[in-house]
């Protein structure tokens, strides 16, 4: 579903806003738009919504993209890949695909 809402909200200029548009996204995605609608009307994931905007306030985050890495490394604003691939290494991953 968030892959499918930022490409209709930026590469399809579609109003992310509307009730309507979020059904047809959510059926595009493979969910039932009528219980995501349902969800949606009665606020099941508004509290998770606000602690997770809280959380972010809390880290210090005020822009977007913030990516925050094992809670140690806060990255802000667009970056090239070296950037993301020297973050991931000092926390040990290993690379699923090899360059």
């Amino acid at each position: 579903m968030h892959e499918a809402l930022f490409k209709e909200y930026f590469e399809g200029a579609r109003d992310i806003g509307d009730l309507d548009v979020l059904m047809d996204i959510a059926r595009s995605a493979g969910l039932d738009p009528e219980e995501f609608r349902f969800e949606t009307l009665i606020g099941r994931y508004a509290s998770l919504v606000d602690q997770t905007t809280s959380t972010a306030r809390a880290k210090g985050v005020t822009s977007t993209p913030t990516m925050i890495f094992d809670d140690r490394f806060v990255l802000t604003g667009a970056q090239d890949i070296e950037t993301y691939r020297s973050v991931l290494e000092r926390l040990g991953a290993i690379p699923r695909y090899p360059i």
